[in-house]
């Protein structure tokens, strides 16, 4: 028992500094363990970390299923309700990157209620980082703001304290307050950087580049930025790999190198289709919004381009949904999708089947199929 609880620290240490194959063949030693001499509580463990794993390599969908099956089996059960609040803090997190804002909310708050009660920051951490940037998406940026106050002056724990005072660095950046991140970014010089892993180093990084960004200070960040994209890209971490071309194509795009800038952003847009990844692109707002627009014309997939169509109907009902009665900066479809037509969208995009849509929205297989007709007439698509 005791060398299935050893394994599973260190599993987490090599996630934590983003060794993802490390951490893969850690966890199979200890999931095989912990089945052996039959300790249910570290087989749950395993299958979590085995999920934010699939996250950090761009599996969503598999991460999802495995989320699932975790609450399947927990079910009501009190003692296992520390399981349950990381299954829906983890589902969260999934939903919010598929832009599903009302799916992700619900789960974060579920969670957060079981994070209070069992007093787990491990939880409440990630909850909270996940219901504040769905109420930054809305537009609710003080809200956003006063939750991650609230929760860092209860959060005990270094390694939570960080992670949340860090996404509160990038909101605060999101809205223009570079006062504030330039302040953290002079404390952080001179704290000890002992216990930073290196996932949070990474997030320290792309903070600092879209700090110089934001100050038209570009000399350094195609430098930074490749260093860490071949780190990412040699390690499989799909997420800061995409994430890490977003912020190269803004940079480029800022640089007036717009054949490059397109260049970096398809290369993200392939990664990203498939598993249906759209906030990484809707929270770098209206500038990626704008080198999108130009990019479409020159993406050459079907498939890709089909994304592409899909991230720019979600930039429009963000800004829609942000400042409710203004009209769009410029129009991207002539005709526009019905608010049915958008939801539909979005299930398809999560890669639900015509059967599986029908079921949720609770209408027939051939309606799902007329406004399916009618949503690739409008994008233009097949």
């Amino acid at each position: 028992e005791w060398q299935g609880v050893n394994l599973l620290q260190i599993a987490h240490e090599e996630l934590l500094n983003g060794q993802l194959n490390a951490a893969e063949a850690t966890l199979r030693n200890a999931r095989h363990i912990n089945e052996r001499v039959e300790n249910p509580h570290g087989a749950l463990a395993v299958r979590h970390l085995q999920a934010q794993v699939c996250m950090r390599r761009g599996n969503l969908r598999q991460a999802h299923t495995i989320y699932q099956q975790i609450l399947d089996d927990v079910g009501a059960d009190p003692e296992l309700s520390d399981d349950r609040g990381h299954a829906l803090a983890g589902l969260a997190a999934l939903h919010y990157e598929w832009n599903d804002l009302d799916r992700a909310a619900a789960l974060a708050t579920e969670a957060q209620t079981i994070a209070h009660s069992l007093n787990a920051s491990e939880i409440l951490t990630p909850a909270v980082q996940v219901m504040a940037r769905v109420l930054h998406a809305r537009g609710d940026v003080s809200q956003a703001q006063q939750l991650l106050n609230d929760t860092l002056t209860t959060i005990m724990s270094p390694l939570h304290w960080q992670e949340l005072h860090l996404t509160r660095m990038e909101l605060a950046l999101a809205d223009g307050n570079l006062d504030a991140v330039q302040r953290w970014q002079a404390q952080h010089s001179n704290s000890d950087h002992t216990f930073r892993p290196h996932l949070l180093h990474e997030r320290e990084a792309l903070l600092n580049t879209r700090l110089l960004m934001a100050q038209n200070e570009l000399d350094d960040a195609p430098g930074l930025l490749s260093q860490w994209q071949a780190d990412a890209h040699s390690a499989r971490r799909v997420r800061s790999e995409i994430e890490i071309l977003i912020l190269q194509a803004l940079t480029y795009a800022s640089r007036d190198s717009v054949v490059q800038a397109r260049r970096l952003l398809e290369r993200a847009i392939v990664l990203a289709q498939e598993e249906g990844y759209q906030r990484l692109f809707l929270d770098e707002g209206a500038p990626l919004a704008a080198l999108l627009r130009d990019t479409l014309p020159h993406i050459g997939e079907q498939a890709h381009t089909v994304h592409a169509r899909v991230l720019l109907v979600a930039f429009a009902e963000q800004d829609a949904n942000r400042l409710p009665g203004a009209p769009a900066a410029e129009p991207i479809l002539i005709k526009p999708l019905s608010d049915q037509e958008r939801r539909v969208l979005r299930l398809l995009a999560a890669g639900l089947s015509n059967p599986e849509i029908a079921e949720q929205l609770v209408v027939s297989v051939n309606t799902i199929k007329t406004q399916v007709r009618s949503i690739y007439e409008k994008l233009n698509v097949t």
